[in-house]
């Protein structure tokens, strides 16, 4: 029964994280290709940063900082926010910048002219 549980945490996790990081990856990678904004450079850096993070210094880092005594945690378990389910915040926060890089290659080889709605129509 442990196992079943297990794997239902994990594919549940999988699930919501995909989604998740096709919705918002998508965005910011559209967003850091299309706009010149201030700190558009850190936003750059920061996506690529769990590249360089190894899944397991991840993984126990946001179970200390949400912890009922981390440092965000202290805070939202008074609230009833339970400091568990370290499974469900992981996989998005490891995974988001393969979408957003993905995505960000796609956005980059279209031309900003492509982007503009269509003059020709079929037919003309």
């Amino acid at each position: 029964m442990e196992a079943l549980a297990a794997y239902q945490l994990t594919l549940g996790a999988s699930l919501i994280a995909a989604f998740a990081n096709a919705v918002f990856g998508t965005l910011l990678a559209w967003v850091l290709t299309r706009y010149e904004f201030p700190g558009r450079r850190l936003m750059d850096a920061l996506v690529d940063f769990p590249f360089v993070l190894p899944t397991a210094v991840a993984g126990l880092t946001l179970a200390n900082l949400f912890a009922p005594n981390g440092w965000l945690g202290q805070f939202l378990v008074p609230l009833g926010i339970n400091g568990g389910c370290g499974e469900v915040r992981r996989e998005p926060a490891m995974a988001w910048n393969i979408a957003c890089m993905s995505a960000h290659t796609v956005h980059f080889s279209i031309p900003c002219s492509s982007s503009a709605p269509a003059t020709w129509t079929p037919g003309r």
